[in-house]
């Protein structure tokens, strides 16, 4: 932060693709690739409707940022609540099971679990409660989606089919789509340079100097030629607004694992 401060006046772009923690520096030529908190949920505003049946899943322990979030999301919409222990039993009075919690149409899990085991039994709970009900809607789908974290898809023992049968959705700070072909011949050059994969500071670095440097050389508004810029990424594309005198990215990745296999990124 020291490093940064002496910048923040100077007349020319200084581009900050990891750091969030900026407290103490000013300035419009500060650009802050790492997603702004004050718009996390709002891609996430359009999943929840009038006639949703919100469950809030609580285990012993739980992400409580994640909770602010959802409790901001929901507002006024009523949601039911199940809580389990540490033996994974439904053991309060404020609490009820899944099953009756749930409805014949939308169902809408907001799973709270901080860890891997929690977060992996959890979903194998409503994963085995699908399969019961399956024969009721015949060819029709259960209708149930979840709403999780991003770090579900770094848990290397977590079921990952779960992730896509329960139709999660979650925000995260990137996304990087290993089966794209931009990104597949990166990871080629980038392997054949290094003798390494790439991590995701690589692909950050990758698209700031693409992007900006694109912007650059068209010249005028720099932020206006940012948020009109077609140029292709590696992960997805960035918008940027002034927030407490610096510029900060406010476009959220929302990744949904789709039941037929597929991964969307809105």
């Amino acid at each position: 932060e020291d490093d940064i401060r002496p910048l923040a006046g100077i007349d020319r772009p200084v581009v900050l693709p990891l750091t969030s923690r900026l407290d103490s520096i000013r300035g419009r030529n500060l650009y802050r690739l790492v997603p702004t908190d004050s718009t996390r949920n709002d891609k996430l505003t359009g999943m929840v409707g009038p006639e949703t049946n919100v469950i809030m899943v609580h285990t012993a322990s739980i992400d409580e940022q994640m909770e602010s979030d959802m409790l901001a999301l929901l507002g006024d919409h009523p949601y039911g609540k199940v809580i389990f222990n540490e033996e994974f039993v439904v053991g309060s009075l404020n609490s009820r099971p899944i099953e009756e919690l749930m409805v014949e149409n939308d169902n809408l899990f907001m799973v709270l679990a901080d860890n891997e085991i929690d977060t992996d039994r959890t979903l194998a709970i409503i994963s085995s409660i699908m399969n019961s009900r399956q024969p009721k809607y015949g060819t029709r789908r259960v209708p149930v989606r979840v709403i999780g974290h991003a770090d579900w898809a770094k848990y290397k023992n977590m079921d990952r089919n779960l992730l896509f049968k329960l139709d999660v959705s979650y925000l995260a700070t990137y996304h990087a789509d290993r089966g794209n072909k931009r990104i597949k011949e990166f990871d080629r050059r980038f392997i054949e340079a290094f003798g390494r994969q790439p991590s995701m500071f690589a692909y950050k670095a990758y698209d700031a100097v693409k992007l900006f440097g694109s912007a650059m050389f068209e010249g005028g508004d720099l932020t206006a030629a940012l948020n009109g810029s077609v140029t292709p990424l590696l992960q997805v594309p960035y918008s940027f607004t002034e927030e407490n005198g610096i510029m900060v990215n406010d476009a959220w990745p929302l990744v949904n694992y789709r039941p037929g296999y597929s991964i969307e990124v809105k």
